[in-house]
């Protein structure tokens, strides 16, 4: 009896991620202003805004990956 105690105790201690527990990431709504911007600066080769845009895309891409179990490089 006593060693079923400590083996539920123990187990008790053990906690798993569920996967329902993950959630995709939220996918982030730009002002149009914000998108014209990028698109100007697709065209004219300085793209400040643009690669704001990249980075929040780089970040989204790796929550998706890691919320299909995908092993992800966060090394950047």
């Amino acid at each position: 009896m006593i060693i079923v105690l400590l083996f539920s105790v123990v187990l008790t201690g053990c906690e798993t991620i569920r996967s329902d527990a993950l959630t995709a990431p939220d996918v982030i709504n730009y002002p149009q202003e914000v998108l014209d911007k990028a698109a100007f600066e697709m065209e004219s080769g300085v793209a400040p805004t643009l690669s704001e845009l990249v980075v929040d895309y780089g970040v989204m891409r790796d929550q998706s990956r890691a919320l299909k179990g995908e092993k992800i490089n966060i090394k950047r």
